[in-house]
């Protein structure tokens, strides 16, 4: 297989691991997400090493106009993604501010019942 092809292929996979990659951002799969980055980590060395392998007259016309476009969705793809990613760390954030304020909530409450009722049982002894 000639390394054009082969890097081909692995774009393509990339492709799909960045769609697997969006559906688990949208579904707050986060152990799955982790998986699919260690995935493309891989993959980007794998593309390093073949790119890097190609000789210097293999840049055809035609695989330099099927890379750009092939790119060009990759980066929205990926744009995408990071869209989707903000709105989930919005949510989570929003989670989280309502989580310390009713932490802080029944931290007060338990203050002001917790006080109280010592001082009472104090009395009836």
């Amino acid at each position: 297989m000639s390394a054009e092809k082969t890097i081909a292929e692995l774009y393509e996979c990339w492709r799909v691991l960045t769609e697997h990659e969006g559906a688990a951002i949208r579904s707050a799969h986060w152990t799955q997400l982790a998986a699919l980055q260690d995935q493309k980590q891989r993959l980007r060395e794998e593309i390093v090493s073949v790119s890097s392998a190609l000789p210097g007259n293999a840049n055809s016309r035609g695989f330099e106009q099927q890379a750009r476009a092939l790119g060009a969705k990759l980066i929205l793809l990926e744009l995408e993604n990071a869209e989707a990613l903000a709105v989930q760390r919005g949510f989570a954030e929003q989670e989280r501010r309502e989580l310390h304020r009713s932490s802080r909530n029944l931290r007060q409450v338990h203050q002001a019942y917790s006080h109280g009722g010592e001082s009472a049982w104090q009395s009836y002894s």
